[in-house]
């Protein structure tokens, strides 16, 4: 009897031992919400506006031949400092430019080795492209009178100050010459230029 008694005592205990167990809700637990980091901030590209108004300075390397009439021409390097400025409206762009050239193409008993020009120029913008013709006037060292000059020329936009093209110039000086003919220089050139 005394073990049915004893195991009655340790039964009960036990129950009421695992009674707090079961105490509670049965609904589902409640998931505190993930913690997200920001999203990092983008900074923009800078955006290339391919505004071609403004100064700019450069220089040019390449060919020039001067040929006298009736037919005395000779040929050489030419190197060129120039500046100038433009001023985009839109579409087309209109600017100015100076500047000197060192040559040394005889043509006859002559020797072109120095001009000195003054040009306009009109271009269309095509973005980061720009065409455009010249129309200006040369001297040129010992040679008589003021040279007409016409060009045609390309530039490109590497980046917002830095512009590279090529430009082609032909220059007519009458009666340039000492014995009264006529003198045409033309120059070909590779241009690198720095724009502000």
């Amino acid at each position: 009897m005394k073990r049915i008694t004893l195991l009655a005592v340790t039964t009960a205990s036990a129950a009421t031992l695992a009674i707090p167990a079961f105490a509670g809700s049965l609904a589902a637990p409640k998931m505190e919400p993930a913690v997200t980091a920001p999203a990092p901030v983008q900074t923009p590209a800078p955006v290339m506006t391919n505004d071609w108004t403004g100064g700019y300075v450069g220089l040019g390397l390449g060919y020039d031949k001067a040929k006298s009439s009736p037919g005395a021409s000779g040929s050489s390097g030419v190197g060129s400092l120039f500046a100038g400025y433009n001023y985009d409206f839109g579409k087309f762009v209109l600017g100015g430019e100076v500047g000197a050239s060192k040559m040394h193409a005889n043509y006859g008993a002559s020797t072109l080795k120095q001009t000195y020009d003054a040009k306009l120029k009109g271009g269309v913008d095509m973005g980061r492209t720009m065409v455009y013709g010249a129309l200006g006037a040369t001297h040129a060292q010992n040679v008589h009178g003021v040279g007409k000059l016409i060009g045609v020329g390309l530039d490109y936009q590497l980046t917002h100050n830095i512009v590279v093209g090529g430009e082609a110039d032909y220059t007519m000086y009458s009666n340039g010459v000492a014995n009264g003919t006529d003198l045409k220089n033309t120059q070909l050139q590779a241009r690198v230029m720095f724009k502000f």
